[in-house]
């Protein structure tokens, strides 16, 4: 950004100026209150991580940077940093440190010291100090100071049984609390010396307090000689118990043997109601750090006294937070009005709260003391909701209102007031907090999330917040620019969907897997532009890429068609126009057709997929040509011996299995002389690579028979019939058989080689065969059983 604040600011402003201004009643917002003091880690919390920024130091003012880019600006009443002796501005720290005389907190305008004789002083200008804590006694008793411990800016000691000391260093004062574990006897009555340089005066002031019984309930000062100039101021001094019941003690000056004593005492009807332990806690402070403006009284409602503190609003924040601290205290004295009584609400030129007062915290605000409005509630909506972003500083007022229900008559400050004191020595600051961003800020998204190399296009969702709209969004990837964005419901927004198209796309396969898309530059109504973002790698997936394949296969066979992919795991979905289909890793694998006299040709269409992206469809083809079709001619029974020609036509070429009994095995009329009879193969492949395989069978029948001498039908399954070889070439032959008286045991007309002398004895026997052929053989054969 081109203005001061370039990310986002905190603004803290404790401008305390006292007006008395008319009552909002517009916009009323609730809010809470608490009895609790108020938890100073809030300001840790906002710089964490955060490295001041030192040439913007001033005396009230200081400026942090976060590792985020974020600044933080804190504007305060009362001054943060101090010239050191070089007049340089260094940072406040109140941290001790050892010197020559015991502790010192040096690092502020005024310097506080805590001696080794246990006094405690503040430096008033040059080499003056103001002492005091020196030579304390309790009701009449010196006791002795025992030091607990010294740690940053506090330090304990124990004065005796039952009774403590607090010593805390704040920003140009001393806060010193005497704790009483138990009642004392006679009361509390604390003297000490205070010892201040010549000619200046100690003394009530008359403008914060009132004269009690038993002495001044309020604040003394010092003043310089002539009585000019404030040089510190030991502020009325407070005591609570633990049910945060107080009161405020009374102050009176002694003459004790040329010495001024200061004598504090704390009323014995307020001591007799403490739960003990109790508190006591005076408050010494320089000359700068007090508010000169003073308390703020209230009225008796429904009037309301009203104070106001100016803000500014940098030029170009969207406001995004806004609170307000505030506290009323109520009196014990006399009166003993209790804090609920007060009532109060804060407004702005927006809108204002609800009235409300400690009668909205349960079970606090029944007693006198001090009621806080919670620092951590966001006004923001409505009581700066008006105030539209813009190119110049923008000023309001915030009004704190405060009255009571009762006690006292018109305006003062005895019954129910507010104070910067607040609780314990607490140094409470009407203030006001504002926080926001200048700098307009991005957020961005793509959709869809990823997507494949084949898609061209992604849509940019860019919120933009902050800064003042409307807002300028350009983009290298889209050819106009988009203005959107407005100031509506406390908020500066502008969404921005921008198609983008990817220059170099579509990719091809596995090219790229990443990219990186530019941010795109933001510019608000003033003519800021957003810091710039990182490139966003959005996420490509490769699509397969399929190379078109053509395959051809033979009739009867099944079309396979291999499948390759440059994305390992692809898998693939193919149709082909036979209404065939089927999913995929390797190939195309298509039922067996038939192609019938023809050619058959089947057209494929396959998707491949891989991260669910889809390759571009392809085409394939299957090519399933004819078998040949093959005759075999020749004979197919043949005797043994002799020789036949076989013939095949209708192929290319030929092979002949087995080649027993063939004079070629590749030709297509081999000679055949088989010795056995054959089922001979005849495999026929044409100029295509299609092939068929024919059968062709050949009986051969060998004519020479041979008759047995002797049988033997012993159940050995050796020689038990009759077995006359060759005798299946000659079907219906007759066969006689006699004994050897000429009597025919056996005749038939078909033998079968299946007599075994059933029912005959062992002996000799003669037979006669006659073939179909006329031909007769006869002779003699033994039986043996």
């Amino acid at each position: 950004m081109k203005q001061k604040y370039r990310q986002s600011a905190l603004f803290v402003l404790v401008m305390l100026c006292c007006s008395i201004l008319n009552a909002q009643n517009a916009n009323p917002l609730i809010h809470g209150v608490r009895y609790k003091a108020p938890d100073t880690n809030r300001a840790k919390e906002l710089l964490k991580d955060a490295v001041e920024d030192v040439s913007k130091r001033t005396l009230f003012s200081s400026t942090w940077k976060t590792k985020s880019g974020k600044v933080i600006a804190k504007y305060s009443s009362v001054i943060i940093n101090y010239p050191d002796a070089s007049g340089i501005l260094q940072p406040i720290d109140l941290n001790l440190h050892s010197d020559s005389r015991g502790w010192v907190a040096d690092k502020q305008p005024n310097p506080c010291y805590f001696h080794s004789d246990r006094s405690t002083a503040i430096n008033i200008g040059g080499n003056n100090e103001f002492t005091f804590n020196k030579n304390c006694s309790i009701n009449g008793m010196s006791l002795d100071q025992n030091i607990k411990s010294i740690q940053n800016s506090g330090i304990k000691l124990d004065l005796s049984q039952g009774v403590h000391k607090e010593i805390n260093f704040v920003t140009n004062g001393i806060e010193t609390n005497y704790i009483f574990d138990k009642p004392l006897d006679g009361g509390v009555t604390v003297a000490e010396e205070v010892q201040f340089p010549e000619g200046c005066t100690f003394q009530r002031d008359s403008d914060n307090g009132t004269m009690q019984a038993n002495g001044w309930a309020g604040d003394y000062i010092l003043l310089s000689p002539g009585g000019k100039q404030v040089l510190a101021r030991l502020q009325a001094a407070e005591c609570y118990d633990t049910k945060k019941h107080w009161c405020f003690a009374d102050y009176s000056m002694q003459k004790k043997d040329g010495k001024n004593i200061l004598v504090t005492s704390i009323s014995s009807a307020w001591l007799s109601k403490a739960v003990y332990p109790v508190t006591l806690d005076p408050l010494l402070t320089g000359g700068v750090a007090y508010w000169l403006g003073g308390s703020s009284p209230s009225c008796i409602y429904p009037n309301f006294h009203t104070d106001s503190i100016q803000v500014t609003i940098p030029a170009n924040v969207t406001i995004t937070f806004f609170t307000v601290d505030y506290a009323y205290v109520s009196s014990t004295a006399g009166l003993g009005i209790p804090t609920n009584d007060g009532i109060f609400y804060i407004s702005t030129p927006c809108g204002q709260t609800d009235t409300t007062s400690c009668a909205d915290s349960p079970g606090h605000g029944d007693t006198a003391g001090v009621c806080y409005l919670d620092p951590f509630e966001d006004f923001h909506n409505p009581m700066t909701c008006c105030y539209a972003p813009s190119c110049s500083l923008q000023k309001f007022w915030v009004y704190a209102s405060l009255s009571r229900r009762r006690g006292g008559v018109g305006c003062d400050t005895s019954t129910i007031w507010y104070t910067k004191a607040g609780y314990a020595g607490f140094q409470y600051h009407f203030s006001a907090y504002v926080e926001g961003y200048t700098d307009s800020t991005t957020t961005i998204t793509y959709t869809p999330g990823s997507q494949c190399s084949n898609s061209c296009t992604v849509t940019m969702n860019a919120t933009l917040k902050y800064g003042v709209p409307p807002y300028k969004v350009t983009h290298p990837w889209v050819a106009r620019d988009t203005i959107v964005g407005t100031y509506s419901s406390c908020a500066s927004i502008g969404i921005a969907r921008m198609k983008l198209t990817i220059p170099g796309c579509p990719y091809t396969c596995g090219r790229i897997d990443t990219i990186a898309i530019p941010p795109p530059v933001v510019v608000d109504a003033c003519g800021d532009t957003a810091a710039a973002t990182k490139p966003f790698k959005y996420v490509i997936k490769p699509i397969p890429v399929i190379t078109p394949a053509t395959t051809v296969v033979c009739n009867g066979l099944p079309v396979s068609l291999p499948l390759q992919s440059c994305v390992t795991g692809t898998t693939y979905n193919w149709v082909g126009s036979d209404n065939a289909s089927g999913t995929g890793d390797t190939t195309v694998s298509d039922n067996i057709h038939d192609s019938g006299m023809g050619t058959l040709v089947v057209n494929y269409k396959i998707v491949g997929s891989a991260n669910g992206c889809n390759s571009d469809t392809v085409n394939a083809t299957g090519i399933i040509n004819p078998s040949p079709m093959v005759t075999v001619t020749g004979i197919d029974t043949m005797v043994l011996g002799s020789s036949e020609q076989l013939t095949a036509k209708g192929g290319g070429t030929y092979l002949w299995s087995p080649a027993a009994g063939l004079s070629c095995t590749t030709c297509p009329n081999p000679m055949a002389t088989p010795t056995i009879s054959t089922i001979y193969s005849i495999t026929t492949t044409d100029s295509g690579g299609c092939q068929t395989i024919t059968p062709f069978s050949i009986f051969v029948r060998d004519e020479n028979v041979i008759i047995p001498n002797i049988i033997t039908p012993n159940g050995d399954a050796i020689n038990d019939y009759f077995v006359i070889n060759n005798l299946q070439s000659y079907p219906n032959s007759e066969l006689s058989i006699f004994d050897r008286w000429g009597k025919q045991v056996y005749t038939t007309n078909n033998y079968q080689n299946n007599w075994n002398g059933g029912g005959q004895s062992d002996g000799v026997y003669f037979y006669i065969l006659t073939l179909p052929t006329g031909k007769k053989y006869q002779g003699f054969i033994q039986l043996i059983k």
